[in-house]
């Protein structure tokens, strides 16, 4: 007859399992709790809403422009940004990598050598992939030329002047500017988000002092003007483009400044947000 083996035998070996478990569990709930506290959990796919108390968004910005660095920390909205350097511009050879972000700003500040508003042919390309049905923000002449190609003058190569809303006036891409002075911003499209809280009838004040620098651009596609810079020249009021919208494919969009944003950094912020679904 088979003995059988004792109850308390079972019992024993389950304490003594559990016992080695403890320390284990409050390991791992220190580490988490570490993890929530530092927001280590933000980036991580399918937790980011839980742990960061909503969506959390990833932001990148090409070029290095500290102004814009230093308006996205004040925005106060949650996402992780970065910041994808001149020389990492030039040697990027993965299309796939600027897919991940959904916000993408293109500043000037993108040459090699201090040189303004050029991109590299390959990287245009990839940059014209990853935006299909994202997001993104550029100003002035922003990405318009290639050093190694002086053909390319517009954003129409590589196939980005499907996102760009619109088009040089001049065929140089040709600045124009006045004194701050003379200058003044209007509101076209008072329900906009990126003019929450300003007066539809006033002028928005533009930040700095000296020549207010901008560039003059038509309307491309299905773009529309948010709002307008004017300056007054003698007894002539002149109007440009200031703030342009332009949408792409299902849910890609695009706003356009004229001019450096960090002269009026509200609406640059306010415009981040409206990307972002911060502001509806």
């Amino acid at each position: 007859m088979e003995e059988e083996v004792p109850y308390y035998d079972y019992e024993e070996g389950w304490k003594k399992r559990f016992e080695l478990t403890i320390p284990l569990l409050l390991l791992v709930l220190v580490v988490l709790v570490l993890a929530w506290k530092m927001q280590w959990l933000c980036a991580v796919p399918g937790l980011s809403g839980i742990a960061c108390g909503g969506t959390v968004h990833n932001v990148l910005v090409i070029g290095d422009d500290p102004n814009i660095e230093l308006m996205l920390s004040d925005v106060g909205l949650n996402f992780n940004h970065e910041i994808l350097m001149p020389k990492e511009i030039y040697n990027l050879r993965d299309p796939d990598y600027l897919k991940k972000y959904d916000l993408i700003i293109l500043t000037e500040n993108t040459g090699l050598n201090g040189e303004k508003d050029v991109l590299p042919n390959a990287f245009r390309g990839y940059l014209a992939q990853a935006l299909v049905n994202k997001k993104f923000i550029l100003f002035k002449a922003a990405g318009s030329k290639d050093s190694s190609e002086p053909s390319i003058n517009g954003w129409t190569a590589g196939g980005m002047g499907e996102f760009i809303p619109v088009s040089c006036k001049t065929v140089d891409c040709r600045m124009d500017s006045h004194s701050v002075s003379q200058m003044k911003f209007m509101i076209q499209d008072v329900n906009n988000p990126i003019f929450q809280g300003y007066n539809p009838t006033e002028p928005i004040n533009i930040s700095g002092q000296g020549n207010f620098e901008y560039l003059p651009v038509n309307l491309v596609g299905n773009a529309r003007s948010l709002g307008v810079i004017e300056s007054e020249v003698g007894t002539q009021t002149l109007s440009e483009y200031g703030i342009v919208e332009g949408s792409s494919g299902v849910t890609g969009k695009t706003i356009y400044f004229s001019y450096n944003p960090s002269r009026t950094p509200t609406l640059f912020k306010n415009a981040v947000k409206y990307l972002l679904g911060g502001s509806e």
